[in-house]
């Protein structure tokens, strides 16, 4: 039986998202580097993905009051930013750390303790793994690096790791990740530079990417913009739980309303349509960047994070059947998700775009451009005509509208009024307003 997890306050309080059969007895492990973990006993898992989110209890594996180490950071982060959950260091040569008391070893810490984080040197790895599996431990967020994503010794020593887990019932993020920012509830699990700031913003963007630092460098950006997430979780070589995992809990999450993805390779390609499908009925629309597009980049996501990255071509059509919205700039994915964010409510699928601008041109090659992004422009209701119809000849009154046909002397009060009527058409999804940056532009930018 699963061990029940309760929360620290403010912790989510939602659906849990289930979890696949670990790799085990009776199948070949998943994961990146390929190897058979058949001979691997699984034991029930003791704590769920919600519990590792969000969990009232963490040991910090290598903990220091030195910030310049990955274990230091993990401890400044999670104080700094206000975690309400029981927090533990484990370092055997400080009696404390940042002025709570530390200890020797995990199996020496006051438990029950819902997640540890192990931030120590590769050939310490195994040991503390161990440690952690005696102790009750029921998830590691692994940040060591140097496994499957480093040779064929490295994936040994990760196979020998995944296998005292799976024997405990111990779940594993990582290894060589940088664990999660949980903005929702304050608990910053990750030494990753991109929260050492003095305030973060929460918010409706959820993560899961394949690239530590590149989540850093994004959420720091998104920030930067006034862009507020909710969960952001760093997968690395993905030995146990992996995107598909964090992906369907994100779905199920209340603090979230759109979902990014960082994908190099995925680990169960027959798993990820599905949950695709699933986000696009719940609401929540999906955005993707797709590494590994050219041989180089292929070569590059393997020694990343061991990671396969498989036919461009055929995740390309994958997304665009399960709904999802495949990006090529990491940036533009989070801006999106920012503007999708900060709307009230989401569009339903299927409707087309209203576009309206004061250039004939601009209208014209905003028209173009929605085909490849698989849009359209909407209908008009009869209402909305009969607003438009207020400002410029009937003849005139189509989509895209160019405001260059406005009465003689229409003010910008007549622009205000068009886009008003669009946004109440049932049949419109989205109003375009192209711009340019003259300086005689900004009183229609602030209108919008």
């Amino acid at each position: 039986m699963r061990r029940a997890v309760p929360r620290f306050p403010g912790a989510v309080q939602g659906k849990t998202a289930s979890l696949p059969p670990r790799p085990g007895a009776c199948q070949a492990s998943p994961r990146g580097n390929g190897k058979d973990m058949t001979q691997a006993q699984t034991a029930p898992d003791r704590i769920a993905v919600a519990g590792i989110v969000a969990p009232r209890s963490v040991a910090v594996i290598g903990a220091s009051d030195d910030v310049g180490k990955f274990g230091g950071r993990v401890i400044h982060y999670l104080i700094k930013h206000g975690y309400g959950g029981r927090l533990l260091p484990i370092n055997p040569n400080r009696a404390t750390i940042r002025g709570l008391p530390a200890y020797a070893s995990v199996s020496l810490a006051p438990g029950p303790i819902d997640v540890a984080i192990l931030a120590v040197p590769v050939a310490h790895l195994l040991r503390q793994v161990e440690d952690c599996a005696a102790a009750g431990v029921g998830a590691c967020i692994i940040i060591t690096g140097k496994l499957a994503d480093a040779g064929a010794e490295g994936a040994a020593l990760q196979d020998r790791v995944l296998a005292v887990a799976q024997a405990a019932g111990m779940r594993l993020v990582g290894p060589n990740c940088l664990g999660i920012f949980n903005f929702t509830d304050r608990a910053l699990l990750s030494s990753s530079l991109g929260l050492d700031v003095d305030a973060l913003k929460p918010g409706g963007i959820g993560m899961v990417s394949q690239s530590g630092a590149l989540m850093g460098t994004l959420v720091s950006l998104g920030q930067r913009y006034g862009a507020g997430f909710s969960r952001c979780i760093s997968v690395g070589n993905q030995a146990d739980l992996e995107l598909c995992d964090f992906l369907d809990y994100l779905i199920e999450d209340p603090a979230t309303r759109v979902i990014t993805l960082y994908v190099e390779g995925l680990r169960d390609p027959a798993r990820f349509a599905p949950l695709l499908r699933r986000a696009r009925a719940a609401g929540k629309p999906v955005l993707c960047v797709k590494a590994g597009r050219s041989a180089e980049g292929a070569q590059a996501a393997r020694s990343h994070t061991a990671s396969l990255a498989g036919s461009f071509a055929a995740f390309e059509a994958l997304c665009r059947d399960a709904g999802a919205v495949l990006l090529e700039d990491p940036a533009a994915m989070v801006f999106a998700a920012d503007a999708l964010d900060r709307l009230p409510r989401l569009p339903r699928a299927g409707l087309g775009l209203a576009v309206i601008a004061s250039s004939g041109g601009s209208t014209v090659t905003t028209a173009d451009m929605l085909p490849a992004a698989g849009l359209r422009l909407a209908g008009m209701s009869a209402a909305t005509r009969a607003t438009l119809g207020r400002f410029m000849p009937e003849s005139h009154i189509h989509l895209p509208l160019d405001t260059g046909s406005f009465d003689e002397g229409t003010s910008e009060g007549g622009l205000e009024a068009c886009i008003r009527a669009f946004m109440a058409d049932p049949d419109i999804g989205a109003v375009v307003v192209p711009m340019t940056t003259q300086p005689a532009m900004a009183p229609r930018a602030r209108l919008l």
